[in-house]
């Protein structure tokens, strides 16, 4: 069960290093401004939802992206769906990209969103009494795919899902924006990937400064 470990690590070391507890508000806006988007282990996938309620019109856009460990992005989806609050559309959204994983038959994939409550229910499989329904079938579907894991991440760590659902939300996204991206989204893409690319050297680097095997041969592994 290394992958549920694994998880459960990141998910308990964000909650925990973005806690605003015994923090200035100083070091609040300093830590925001060096939290990004990180990239799933080597060979995984890390799937970003996030939702734009409208409470005057109950109408929500939901987005879903979903990107390998370089940060390329392999598929998403945009929808528009009525419902009744912002809490319901992230549990729809997040509903969203579990379909859409199941769908393509997406292996060893981390779901992660900037909505807190929801992410502590699915880990703790406490109902979510405004979207009971959906939620349960959240839980069906993550039963039935034990490669899949929630992560929670800042709003500042899910940027790209955010930018798609309220672009959606104003009807600025065309169908084919994953091959065709307007320039706001395809710049944000590239810096994200960009982060993970920082992200992987860095890896490497760790990697070479503990394994002896590396040290030995002076070089790092290709």
């Amino acid at each position: 069960m290394f992958q549920a470990a694994c998880l459960t690590a990141e998910f308990q070391k964000a909650t925990q290093n973005f806690s605003t507890d015994n923090k200035s508000r100083t070091a609040r806006r300093d830590e925001k401004k060096r939290i990004t988007w990180r990239p799933p282990p080597r060979n995984w996938v890390k799937v970003n939802t996030d939702a734009a309620f409208q409470k005057e019109t109950g109408i929500a856009a939901l987005a879903v992206v979903v990107r390998d460990w370089q940060g390329r992005v392999i598929t998403g989806t945009t929808t528009t769906v009525k419902t009744t609050s912002a809490l319901t559309a992230e549990v729809q959204a997040y509903r969203e990209a579990l379909i859409l994983i199941k769908n393509l038959q997406i292996p060893n994939c981390i779901i992660e969103t900037d909505c807190l409550p929801l992410v502590q229910a699915i880990k703790s499989k406490m109902p979510i009494a405004e979207a009971d329904a959906i939620f349960r079938n959240i839980l069906q579907l993550l039963e039935d795919a034990p490669d899949v894991g929630a992560t929670w991440t800042p709003r500042e760590g899910n940027k790209l899902a955010h930018q798609l659902a309220a672009m959606a939300a104003g009807n600025d996204l065309g169908r084919q924006w994953t091959m065709n991206p307007p320039d706001q989204v395809r710049n944000l893409i590239r810096t994200e990937a960009s982060f993970a690319a920082i992200k992987h050297n860095q890896d490497i680097q760790h990697q070479a400064g503990t394994d002896p095997s590396i040290q030995m041969r002076g070089h790092l592994p290709p």
